[in-house]
């Protein structure tokens, strides 16, 4: 079923308060925690992977990939 418009505004506000934090490395870390729970609770880790993508894909910044 899809999410209403509700449902997305509350999502987003949450996220928003998840990242509004000073400290940077600690909304990269709650963003990390956050998006595994999600790949854990979807049970599919090549969605949320794909959708990680699609972000990127349109992040003018870049990315680098931090883990060894």
């Amino acid at each position: 079923m899809p999410a209403t418009q509700q449902q997305l505004d509350d999502v987003l506000e949450h996220l928003v308060a998840l990242t509004d934090l000073p400290d940077v490395t600690a909304q990269r870390d709650r963003l990390a925690r956050l998006v595994l729970l999600l790949a854990e609770s979807l049970d599919d880790p090549q969605a949320v992977h794909a959708a990680i993508e699609v972000v990127l894909r349109h992040d003018e910044q870049g990315f680098a990939l931090a883990i060894p």
